[in-house]
């Protein structure tokens, strides 16, 4: 399964799924804006249900619906988070 494939899947289930947790581990920062631009791509336009954020320490895609996409660098902070999906970047396996 590649990227887009994998995103899409997990879209659906946040799309879907009332406050539905996902997590995309990435192993760089400019790997965090490849990701990100990937979900604005493959989100339909005007779409007033799912609000794409992008910060410095944060990038996430959210739904009204509480179902959340988040972005995280994968270091010794990215401890602790509770999610119900997950997809990691194939250079950190």
């Amino acid at each position: 399964m590649n990227l887009i494939e994998a995103l899409q899947k997990q879209m659906n289930f946040c799309k879907e799924k009332e406050n539905y947790k996902c997590g995309v581990y990435v192993i760089s920062s400019e790997r965090r804006k490849i990701v990100m631009e990937v979900i604005s791509n493959i989100t339909p336009r005007p779409n007033r249900d799912i609000d794409l954020r992008m910060g410095a320490n944060c990038a996430e895609a959210r739904w009204r619906n509480g179902s959340v996409l988040r972005i995280i660098y994968a270091n010794d902070g990215a401890r602790g988070h509770r999610l119900n999906g997950v997809i990691i970047d194939n250079e950190l396996s």
